[in-house]
């Protein structure tokens, strides 16, 4: 049930969310579902910026920063000035295993926009061992991949590293001989974009665009494409989580 709110507080509320409480996909008892989320994000690059300011805005009720505290003392400062109603809390991002499991298990969904890729596979098998949704967005050489691993609908979908695999195998067969390093860098922005889009879509009626697949976004001409990916039974991290 959504928690009770003061009279000053309901004003504030109302006022601010007065354009999202409209809208059909969200309304009242949705934009209430938004407010008593959780949501982590691992990360403070350059893809967390729009993400954290769109999930800010949006009304999201916790944010959790999860990098080294001097990376976001700045921008939780600005996301506070944003939309004081958010509250915003930093942690470093966890070392071991069962640190990411407990990270994890206190989180509506965790969001990966992480460069390093040890840090996306120590989240991967958290998320294999505690079946919570996972959102990833990174880049390999001048391209960016999306993907949801969303455990819900089917016991056994592919983990990240079986979707890194496939993603990471289409931008080594699709080079690009002339990148554009401006239009990289800012492509990442549209990527955080993509992943707060994603990241509401699932809270407020648990469906997903990108469920078992990924996407590539190639920043020259500003287009998308859906790449499936199937469970690879071959795959070291997620074949012995597999369900019977």
């Amino acid at each position: 049930m959504p928690l009770p709110l003061e009279n000053n507080e309901e004003s504030e509320w109302l006022e601010r969310y007065s354009r999202q409480l409209l809208l059909k996909e969200v309304g009242g008892a949705g934009q209430h579902r938004l407010g008593q989320a959780t949501v982590a994000i691992v990360g403070t690059g350059l893809m967390t910026i729009p993400l954290t300011l769109y999930l800010t805005a949006a009304g999201i009720g916790h944010l959790l920063l999860l990098d080294q505290p001097q990376s976001t003392q700045t921008h939780r400062a600005t996301l506070h000035a944003l939309n004081p109603l958010v509250q915003t809390t930093a942690s470093p991002i966890p070392t071991t295993l069962e640190q990411t499991i407990e990270q994890m298990n206190g989180c509506n969904l965790t969001l990966l926009a992480h460069d390093h890729a040890h840090i996306r596979q120590q989240f991967n098998q958290a998320a294999l061992q505690t079946r919570h949704t996972l959102i990833s967005g990174w880049q390999t050489k001048d391209l960016y991949f999306i993907s949801t691993i969303h455990a819900n609908p089917d016991p056994n979908p592919p983990c990240l590293l079986c979707t890194e695999t496939v993603c990471n195998t289409f931008a080594a067969t699709h080079p690009n001989p002339h990148p554009d390093p401006n239009l990289t860098r800012m492509a990442a922005g549209v990527i955080g974009s993509v992943l707060a889009m994603e990241t509401l879509t699932l809270l407020l009626d648990n469906r997903t665009q990108i469920c078992y697949g990924a996407r590539v976004f190639y920043p020259e001409e500003g287009r998308y494409d859906a790449m499936p990916v199937l469970k690879n039974p071959h795959c070291p991290a997620c074949s012995s989580h597999s369900s019977d």
